[in-house]
């Protein structure tokens, strides 16, 4: 959106939804705005994956400590899988090898 208004003159009409009502701005007013937005944005995917690469170190690591428990969860995860009639687990070569 910042790329489409970048060209435009400053003072040209452009239109925003705010709240679900479209509100008549010009393009020197709604760029900031659009900006802010963007590196919030930005900054809360950034954060999700730190926050998700932490939690799949975490399972790594319990993984490691905790072999027989992950044998186990393996194993429940398949059988609900079967009983759901679902084929497309992405862990099912570890399940039957586990199995």
């Amino acid at each position: 959106m910042l790329e489409t208004l970048g060209p435009l003159p400053p003072d040209r009409k452009c239109f925003r939804m705010i709240n679900g009502v479209l509100v008549e701005r010009t393009v020197k007013d709604v760029t900031p705005a659009l900006q802010m937005n963007s590196e919030g944005l930005k900054k809360v995917l950034e954060e999700l994956v730190k926050q998700y690469k932490k939690q799949q170190d975490d399972m790594e690591k319990w993984k490691v400590r905790s072999p027989k428990m992950w044998q186990r969860c393996l194993l429940m995860m398949c059988r609900n899988i079967e009983e759901e009639q679902y084929t497309g687990c992405p862990a099912i070569d570890e399940c039957q090898a586990v199995a």
